[in-house]
């Protein structure tokens, strides 16, 4: 999960950042959070939350708002603010509230756990011995089967263990997501940058199998995946 706090004053944003990586850690969620001051740096990026405030240095973070609604409609925001008088101007459709300053640690919890409701069909759950990790499919590159246990592969090259086979993983995925290209392998078809003749070419240059049975199969599948997303 990715979220950003936009502010020109520099220890609410780091108020802000401490209570939200202390969130991830506690929630086991695996999250980046970014800090920036103005309306150039936030756009440079898509995040899953914003925390705005309402008055920037030189910038009005409505306006800011307006932008993202019409251009970023996946992106919800949360207001920070003191400008009470203001506030019938900031709702919107990706508005999820506002927080009063100084800043509410429960409130700022609650609206991360929301943003996690609304994204949790874009994350795998993973059952840890200290809770459940959540981890973002857009990192996921592949799944390889481990006897009857599985490891998640990641962008990052790190890779998670989990207890489930590989069978119980094709049998919960999206299936517009993914694909069991191999007996030992179901791979991400967002993280796919080529198939020739016998393997996948994954985006982190990774290479896995694909079997003759089921390469007809996901082809099509990818293909059916890169018509749906083109722009």
């Amino acid at each position: 999960m990715k979220v950003a706090i936009c502010d020109y004053k520099e220890p609410l944003n780091r108020e802000v950042e401490k209570i939200v990586k202390d969130w991830y850690e506690h929630n086991c969620v695996w999250g980046q959070v970014y800090k920036c001051s103005n309306r150039k740096e936030l756009l440079q990026d898509i995040f899953d939350l914003v925390f705005l405030d309402i008055e920037l240095e030189k910038e009005d973070g409505i306006e800011i708002k307006d932008y993202m609604m019409k251009n970023m409609e996946e992106t919800k925001i949360v207001f920070i603010t003191s400008h009470q008088d203001r506030m019938p101007e900031a709702f919107g459709r990706n508005v999820l509230g506002f927080i009063n300053k100084p800043i509410q640690y429960p409130r700022i919890q609650a609206y991360l756990a929301q943003t996690l409701e609304y994204k949790k069909k874009d994350f795998l759950l993973i059952r840890k011995k200290n809770g459940v990790h959540a981890v973002d499919i857009d990192r996921v590159t592949y799944i390889e089967a481990v006897e009857k246990y599985s490891y998640i592969h990641l962008l990052d090259d790190s890779k998670i263990f989990t207890d489930k086979s590989l069978a119980v993983w094709e049998g919960e995925l999206p299936k517009n997501l993914y694909v069991r290209c191999h007996k030992s392998y179901i791979v991400c078809l967002k993280n796919i940058r080529n198939i020739e003749k016998e393997k996948i070419y994954l985006s982190n240059g990774d290479t896995i199998q694909i079997s003759r049975r089921k390469k007809q199969d996901t082809i099509v599948r990818y293909n059916e995946f890169v018509i749906r997303n083109a722009k």
